[in-house]
């Protein structure tokens, strides 16, 4: 007797999460910030908070006019807080950091006045003066190339007429930008995410062309110099503040949000076609990333409230299959923890970070190393 689809379906389910639940070895959780207060500030669901050069990982917040990094040796205990730059206490906000291939490190900001980046050419020791990127914008998110590029993805107004911008950093200074957007002057396009492979840019946000926000797509194959025409890839309204990453050469993994759950759609065609929607839990602001076969996604994961911070926990699924199939949803924070990002810090090991309104505003990071990560295509 033949086995009903249903049931090889269900039991293939079951094994994947057997397998899968054995391939991630988490450390335990490291405090990088330990004092006290509620006033940190860190990046937002698109952008990265933690990056690595060598075997030294650096986090950036903001903590009142400072604008702060600190550092973990070969996995050791994080270094005392140190500063990057005096900012804006009132407006600065947002901060991300980015390691270039040449092992500078890029840290960006948002205040009134615009878009800010500085760089360390010594490991994170000195920083140089800011410079301005944008004189108006928000949600900046970097994203490290080939041979020392860095680029640069943001919004350049607010949802009520705003443009997907573009720029790149290449013989130190920072190029013309451009929008890469479908919004047309009556529409807006804001909260996008940016991941590079290679010579390919690949690029998401949210846009309300259709009257409702939706979330859009485009890429470039030559290192964004031309950008595809921008697609419409969720037709779920009130979609929102997505994520993309990129592995195996044409697999395309994004996650966003809508009613309160995260979603994930994938392409192995590299995003000229995607699979349906699928729910991976509750919450919000999912940051999806991917190293080599191995995807990871974390969230602020939580049921009831979205303003009650105080019973959310950093939430993080996987999958060795491009995003076809996800490992259980499960918890790594404790309660109270906000906004938990991650970032690929070395080859076969994530980094989370989050900070915890119970505890006095302690910042937070915890490692992920990765064992077996085969990567095999799912069924969508």
């Amino acid at each position: 007797m033949k086995t009903p689809y249903s049931v090889l379906c269900s039991s293939l389910a079951l094994f994947a999460a057997v397998t899968l639940e054995a391939q991630v070895r988490w450390s335990t959780d490291e405090t990088v910030r330990a004092g006290t207060g509620t006033d940190v500030k860190m990046g937002f669901n698109n952008t990265h908070v933690v990056a690595a050069v060598g075997s030294t990982r650096f986090m950036t917040w903001i903590r009142g006019d400072s604008l702060i990094v600190a550092s973990s040796q070969n996995s050791g205990a994080w270094s005392a807080p140190a500063l990057i730059a005096k900012i804006n206490a009132l407006s600065a906000n947002l901060p991300t950091i980015a390691a270039l291939s040449d092992g500078k490190l890029c840290v960006g900001w948002t205040e009134a006045q615009g878009l800010k980046t500085s760089f360390s050419s010594d490991g994170g020791k000195t920083w140089a003066a800011a410079q301005a990127l944008a004189s108006a914008g928000s949600g900046l998110c970097l994203a490290s190339g080939q041979n020392g590029t860095l680029y640069a993805l943001w919004h350049s107004g607010d949802e009520s007429k705003s443009d997907i911008m573009v720029s790149s950093w290449q013989g130190g200074a920072w190029g013309a930008a451009k929008a890469i957007d479908a919004a047309p002057a009556t529409s807006s396009a804001v909260w996008g995410s940016l991941w590079v492979s290679g010579t390919s840019l690949y690029a998401v946000w949210r846009e309300n062309t259709t009257g409702e926000f939706r979330v859009y797509f485009t890429r470039s194959a030559n290192g964004g110099l031309a950008w595809e025409t921008p697609r419409n890839i969720v037709t779920q309204d009130h979609s929102g503040d997505p994520s993309v990453a990129v592995s195996g050469g044409s697999n395309v993994t994004i996650a966003y949000h809508n009613a309160q759950q995260v979603y994930t759609i994938t392409s192995g065609d590299n995003g000229a076609t995607f699979g349906a929607p699928k729910v991976v839990g509750p919450g919000l602001f999912a940051r999806v990333v991917a190293d080599q076969g191995f995807v990871g996604l974390a969230w602020e994961r939580f049921t009831g409230s979205s303003k009650n911070d105080q019973v959310k926990q950093t939430g993080f699924v996987y999958s060795l299959d491009y995003g076809y199939v996800w490992s259980a949803d499960s918890a790594v924070s404790a309660m109270g923890s906000k906004l938990g990002l991650v970032s690929v810090t070395a080859p076969s090991e994530l980094t989370i970070t989050w900070f915890n309104v119970n505890n006095g505003g302690v910042v937070m990071a915890k490692r992920a190393t990765l064992g077996g990560a085969t990567a095999v295509r799912g069924a969508d």
